[in-house]
């Protein structure tokens, strides 16, 4: 199906009715369960992207991606990293899905986004159930943010020690998962023959005390990995966008990744520390991980261990 403008929804005892006008037609078109993979998502991936295409070739399993901090003490924590990309989108997912979730990716414009949201929130349960050793289908998370709408950051509902973290971008749809901690992900696709951000964006999305840190001039690639560090931080922390980038300080492009002012905490930074994901074909990507309330430190040592997750979604 093209993309479309959504008109509503029914429910009724026995199904989910989404109603919609797709471009080009003056009728309506009810989409129920049956069909609802083929509407929504259809064929958001280009047909030439084999599934894994966004990533590197590999087993797949266990590649260390990176260690920040010094490995000399305890308090070391592992984040796990699963990628995956619009090509691993197929029917088998929208069963993992509860139909609050499938209502909210119905409701997206594009048909390439409702593809890289399902992915990304099928992925998000097939990781939590191999960790919590459950059904991906017994994974509850609830999206409520701290404005009261269901856009927040997904959590587990019944706890389990363990915090989740999800993007996605152009090709690329990233997961992170953390036990005992807050995790943030964010990946950006990086189009290298886009010229560098322009000065009001740079503005919005940095301090003076960044851009005086790094005069020689902002690159696209160097812009987009003070972002990626910035939203990880934010979707760590649970603050998401309503956090000014402009407001706090993370260290320059091409120095190590490190939050280095909070000003509504100033003792925040202590408390997170931050990874660089390894380039790939492009995307720049960034995971902050922040200690528990309580703690005064972040984890000496920050284990990153990748993943590929095409076999784990195609088993679905």
């Amino acid at each position: 199906m093209s993309d479309y403008r959504l008109l509503g929804i029914e429910r009724s005892a026995s199904r989910v009715t989404i109603n919609v006008l797709s471009e080009g037609s003056a009728e309506p078109t009810a989409i129920h369960g049956a069909d609802w993979f083929s509407a929504v998502v259809g064929h958001s991936a280009p047909s030439d992207q084999p599934r894994g295409a966004s990533r590197d070739p590999g087993p797949g399993v266990g590649i260390r991606a990176a260690v920040t901090g010094p490995t000399d003490a305890g308090g070391s924590i592992r984040c796990e990293v699963w990628w995956a990309s619009p090509a691993d989108a197929s029917p088998g997912l929208v069963d993992l899905v509860p139909e609050a979730e499938r209502i909210r990716i119905a409701r997206l414009h594009r048909s390439a986004d409702r593809g890289r949201a399902l992915v990304g929130a099928a992925l998000a349960r097939l990781a939590l159930g191999r960790q919590l050793g459950v059904d991906p289908t017994a994974v509850e998370l609830a999206r409520r943010c701290r404005c009261g709408s269901e856009h927040g950051k997904p959590r587990l509902v019944s706890g389990g020690g363990l915090d989740v973290s999800v993007s996605h971008s152009g090709p690329h749809i990233v997961v992170a998962l953390v036990r005992g901690a807050e995790v943030g992900v964010d990946v950006e696709a990086d189009d290298r023959r886009a010229g560098p951000p322009a000065p009001a964006l740079l503005r919005l999305a940095t301090t003076p005390a960044e851009r005086g840190a790094w005069q020689h001039g902002w690159s696209r690639t160097e812009f987009l990995r003070t972002w990626v560090r910035k939203e990880s931080v934010v979707k760590a922390t649970g603050d998401g966008l309503s956090v000014p980038f402009a407001g706090f300080t993370v260290t320059a492009p091409g120095d190590a990744p490190a939050l280095l002012s909070w000003p509504a905490d100033p003792g925040l930074p202590a408390r997170v520390a931050l990874a660089d994901l390894p380039a790939r074909a492009g995307a720049t990507a960034t995971v902050a991980v922040l200690a528990p309330v309580g703690t005064t430190t972040a984890p000496t040592a920050l284990a990153v261990v990748e993943h590929d997750a095409s076999l784990l979604l195609a088993q679905a």
